[in-house]
């Protein structure tokens, strides 16, 4: 929920998909560390993003992603290395998917993770973050 966007989804929605059972909402959470320990797959049906954090955190620590086909998202999401990307605004491919990722075993997500993990490392470690900006902004870059 953010209030100060005008696409983003109410309170009132959120308590009505927990009333439903639906949803589980945590809240906000200072350290998402024992959250995606929790998880097998992490899920971002995101319309736009930059680069994910969220998606990000959740490689870090090893988890198999899904997101949606969108700019940043599949910078992250690599389909059969990290996860698996859906066609943006497709709740119905969106849900086979994650019903896909349910059933998959413990080894095609254990697989799947340990790729984020690499392209976190390797992409997106702040070594190689900090050295691109640094190359970005001496002008020698793009």
């Amino acid at each position: 929920m953010d209030p100060g966007n005008p696409s983003s989804i109410t309170q009132a929605e959120v308590d009505r998909w927990q009333r439903e059972g639906d949803l589980t909402y945590a809240g906000e959470l200072a350290d998402v560390r024992p959250a995606l320990a929790g998880a097998s797959v992490v899920v971002l049906p995101s319309y736009r993003e930059g680069c994910p954090r969220s998606l990000l955190e959740a490689a870090a620590t090893g988890r198999a992603l899904i997101g949606g086909d969108a700019p940043g998202v599949r910078e992250v999401v690599l389909p059969g290395r990290t996860g698996w990307l859906v066609p943006i605004r497709d709740a119905e491919v969106l849900k086979r998917t994650m019903l896909a990722a349910a059933a998959a075993g413990p080894e095609v997500l254990a697989g799947l993770g340990k790729g984020g993990r690499k392209l976190v490392e390797h992409r997106f470690s702040e070594r190689v973050v900090v050295a691109e900006y640094l190359r970005l902004v001496s002008g020698k870059g793009g």
